[in-house]
């Protein structure tokens, strides 16, 4: 076997787990479970989109890593009330509209600080999103899978 065809059955064998655990999560345990694996993978968005900004140093990433969760916090503690829930989540879906024409428009490379701007802006209000969906009573559980997957 190939070493690509390897990494690939890596890949797929690792997604397979991860959604495994994701659905064992999600359907088995209490919101709460959720809402902290919502913000690991926040988190883990945060490390990855440092590595976007080039930052040379761990110390440098890792600071934008706690800048994104302490927004996230800001942004969750304490639970938003259902208005300022509702404008945050618009003015996320108008920053996606923008982002798209930004970089249907200019798709070069762009300064540091507004590939760090973006990222803030893409990844604190979908997990503040994922988090409301999963404490939707009821169907929340259903409703965050659908939306992960």
């Amino acid at each position: 076997m190939s070493s690509q065809g390897g990494a690939l059955r890596s890949r797929v064998v690792t997604a397979l787990v991860l959604a495994a655990v994701l659905v064992g999560v999600v359907l088995g345990l209490p919101a709460s479970a959720t809402l902290v694996l919502v913000a690991l993978a926040v988190l883990a968005g945060a490390w990855e989109w440092s590595a976007l900004l080039r930052m040379g140093s761990p110390a440098a990433r890792l600071g934008y890593v706690i800048l994104v969760g302490a927004a996230l916090a800001a942004a969750w503690f304490p639970p938003p009330e259902r208005a300022a829930l509702q404008l945050l989540l618009g003015l996320a879906a108008a920053w996606w509209l923008v982002a798209l024409a930004w970089l249907a428009l200019a798709p070069q490379r762009v300064q540091g600080w507004s590939a760090a701007l973006a990222g803030l802006l893409s990844l604190v209000p979908a997990g503040i999103a994922l988090a409301e969906l999963r404490l939707t009573r009821v169907i929340g559980a259903a409703l965050t899978l659908f939306a992960v997957v």
